[in-house]
């Protein structure tokens, strides 16, 4: 069958209206956390929402009584291991950070971590740039430092402050204000992995990348009954097309428990049940499109050829002689 031009420019158009389609559907990869200090117990912990398709647990660095640490891009050992040094001797942020600064593995142009030690101070870096905050004045029965934009960091410390209860509790309030005001791309609101870890007093140093290579398993990416798990260890992860959140499906479980009392929770949660498959709908919905444009052209040129075909045949018959009586 021969393909005329206006059926090909509707082919082209279609075409390109189901890639749209599709790339709108394709996910995205971005993290943000927020980290917490209980000045009184000296609980430290850390809540992160996340767009990636492995679990996030993995990622944080904690020793208890001193500080948190978490490493947004390109999670490496090394650079965890000096977060942790850091952290064991108690130094200022900056100093504790500037191994990250000059000797990272990480282009610092894609360098980004946020640092909370203690009551002493939080730090970050962005783009290979440093931040100090040093704390002062009167001593706040707890402390948090989030990342992510400006009015990310508001909602989450404002929400963090508001919520009573656990450091659990606080920090799933600051994380899910990140979520909400987040620039996740496409999973804006709708984090596809999620984890909450806090180190009591007595908890041993957590640095997963020591020993885990975040590419070998999507899931159970580090067993919460390791010993170094932290007392409260919270990961959930659910495939890219769900339509659930993570950190809603995280704080579905951990729920009202962290907010009155400590929370001893250890678990993995990988949800594989999935409402709609978005990329396969969305395309499938471009193709019907498609088809049915290429099918209303192909019909509208069939009917013109016919139309024309015939107008040919009348104009060629010969006029037809009367008859004499």
């Amino acid at each position: 069958m021969r393909v005329t031009l206006t059926a090909k420019r509707g082919l082209s158009l279609a075409a390109a209206s189901l890639i749209a389609i599709t790339a709108c559907a394709a996910p995205a990869f971005a993290d943000e956390a927020i980290i917490g200090f209980d000045g009184k117990t000296h609980d430290v912990g850390v809540a992160i929402v996340s767009c990636d398709n492995t679990e996030v647990a993995y990622k944080p660095v904690l020793n208890p009584t001193s500080g948190a640490a978490v490493e947004l891009v390109s999670p490496n050992e090394k650079d965890a291991q000096a977060l942790l040094s850091g952290l064991q001797r108690g130094n200022l942020p900056s100093i504790a950070l500037s191994p990250i600064i000059s000797e990272s593995v990480v282009p610092k142009a894609q360098q980004r971590v946020v640092f909370l030690a203690g009551m002493i101070g939080t730090a970050e870096i962005d783009h290979g740039k440093g931040k100090e905050v040093l704390f002062t004045g009167k001593r706040k029965p707890f402390a948090s430092f989030a990342s992510g934009s400006t009015v990310q960091r508001a909602a989450a410390t404002k929400a963090f402050n508001a919520t009573k209860g656990t450091l659990a509790n606080k920090l799933l309030a600051g994380a899910a204000a990140l979520e909400a005001n987040g620039s996740l791309g496409v999973c804006a609101g709708k984090s596809t992995s999620a984890a909450l870890l806090v180190a009591y007093r007595n908890d041993s140093l957590y640095n997963t990348l020591q020993t885990f290579t975040p590419s070998v398993d999507p899931k159970n990416a580090f067993s919460a009954g390791d010993s170094t798990a932290p007392s409260v260890f919270a990961s959930v992860l659910v495939k890219p097309e769900s339509s659930s959140s993570a950190l809603t499906e995280l704080r579905n479980r951990v729920g009202s428990v962290a907010a009155e009392q400590k929370v001893r929770v250890q678990y993995n949660i990988f949800v594989e049940e999935a409402k709609s498959d978005k990329v396969m709908w969305m395309s499938a919905i471009g193709a019907a499109v498609a088809a049915a444009v290429i099918a209303v052209l192909i019909f509208r040129q069939r009917r013109m050829n016919a139309a024309s075909a015939a107008a040919r045949k009348d104009k060629k018959k010969p006029a037809t002689k009367a008859t004499k009586k």
